[in-house]
């Protein structure tokens, strides 16, 4: 599976875990344009609201 997805104008290999498609973290911060380790940061900064 090389299935390539187009977010916000960059390119995101389709990527499965357990029969799911899933997004990393490091995909969250290409699409959005931020800086490596930010999607994570506000993950883990927000996770207690869950």
């Amino acid at each position: 599976m090389n299935d390539i997805i187009r977010i916000n104008n960059h390119d995101v290999v389709a990527k499965e875990y357990n029969g799911q498609r899933v997004v990393t973290f490091k995909d969250i911060d290409m699409a959005h344009e931020r800086a490596d380790g930010t999607a994570r940061k506000r993950f883990n900064d927000n996770k207690r609201h869950h």
